[in-house]
């Protein structure tokens, strides 16, 4: 946006508070700009961004980044795997176990699957990698995957518990 900007460019000026703006239609006007202004030039939330390789829930993304790179760094082909040992927290645990075994292992639906901690690694192990594909229909009735999550167990360890990303694998 500063591109364009620096050429003359200009935005809708009433974007936020305008009578159509974000804040009118969302918040029917109530809505407080202190709380968006406060500490402006102190704090910068970008620092607390992160980029989303992989299409499912950023707490996946720990697990998907070690089979990957354990498969990639060893040469591990998912025919030799026998069983993926995941290590996790309180969430960990709960995108694992919540629900029955089945749902997690064959999760229905995609949202179903991209918070699913079988199916993910599952896929991860089975397909190399995690893409939109991976939670379509097709991409969820995939055999290879399905057989994956078999193999797939959890292990709790408190130590895992944090309020930022958890796991290990």
């Amino acid at each position: 946006s500063a591109l364009p900007a620096e050429r003359g460019v200009s935005g809708n000026q009433d974007l936020l508070e305008g009578e159509y703006g974000l804040f009118n239609i969302y918040f029917e006007g109530d809505y407080d700009t202190n709380r968006l202004t406060a500490n402006l030039g102190e704090i910068f939330e970008g620092v607390n961004v992160s980029f989303k390789p992989w299409p499912s829930g950023r707490c996946t993304h720990t697990a998907i980044t070690a089979v990957l790179d354990m498969m990639n760094e060893h040469g591990v082909k998912p025919e030799n795997i026998n069983e993926i040992t995941v290590f996790g927290g309180d969430f960990s645990r709960m995108i694992f176990e919540s629900g029955s075994p089945e749902q997690k292992r064959k999760p229905q639906s995609s949202i179903d699957a991209k918070a699913s901690l079988p199916f993910i690694v599952g896929a991860a192990a089975a397909r190399g990698n995690v893409t939109l594909d991976t939670f379509t229909n097709q991409g969820r009735s995939d055999q290879r995957v399905l057989d994956m999550t078999q193999r797939v167990i959890f292990k709790y360890d408190k130590r895992f518990t944090s309020t930022g990303y958890e796991g290990v694998l």
